[in-house]
């Protein structure tokens, strides 16, 4: 929670208030329902188990939520504005009270709580219960939107650029391929043919690297 933690503590040099996630007048923590998987009926809802949609059906339990992973993938968490269906390996992160928490905000403080380290059991899981231990800082609402909104910017960022790099790679990949490609006109050598020399490097210990002199790869 740095990032978040450093934020905070910019906008409120003089402390914020922490409240237990087992406030029930600020936050509501429930599973989801059904243990199997709803038949996929290309409804206008999603489904979501513990990591992310499985399904389309047009009813929902819930709206405007943030979904953390029960049993499964554990901890995983994916938010929801509007409305969806979650079975029973998801819990259900709610804010009850929307003048005092945001509801990007939780989220965003979610992700922070490393929840997949909290797991338990042999067969992990995360339960309700376990979020009523966990504290989280609550500043004003309107520090929690401009941490929202700077959160929400860097994301989008982030998403633009991995997307770029996602098909300059292909692009890469493509020529790359193309110009590699055996044609007729152009001889196959062996690479022993045109290398000057192939061999083995030599061993280096450890207390032999220093922090300066000949560079070296191990």
């Amino acid at each position: 929670m740095s990032r978040l933690v450093e934020m905070i503590q910019e906008f409120c040099p003089e402390g914020v208030e922490y409240k237990p996630l087992s406030d029930k007048t600020l936050f509501a923590f429930r599973y989801g329902k059904g243990n199997k998987i709803p038949e996929d009926t290309g409804g206008q809802y999603d489904v979501y188990g513990a990591n992310g949609i499985v399904s389309h059906i047009d009813e929902y339990n819930c709206e405007d939520v943030t979904i953390i992973g029960h049993i499964g993938a554990v901890g995983l968490i994916n938010r929801v504005k509007g409305k969806c269906f979650v079975t029973y390996n998801g819990t259900i992160a709610t804010v009850v009270d929307k003048e005092k928490v945001d509801s990007q905000y939780l989220y965003y403080v979610l992700t922070a709580l490393d929840l997949p380290s909290r797991k338990k059991g042999s067969q992990p899981f995360l339960s309700v219960s376990d979020f009523d231990k966990i504290e989280i800082p609550v500043p004003p609402l309107e520090v929690q939107r401009e941490i929202v909104r700077i959160l929400d910017y860097f994301t989008l960022l982030t998403a633009e650029l991995t997307a770029e790099l996602t098909a300059r790679k292909k692009q890469y990949e493509y020529y790359r391929d193309e110009l590699l490609k055996p044609k007729a006109d152009i001889p196959m050598v062996k690479l022993k043919e045109i290398a000057t020399s192939i061999y083995r490097g030599a061993g280096i210990k450890r207390d032999q690297v220093t922090e300066e002199g000949i560079p070296c790869v191990r």
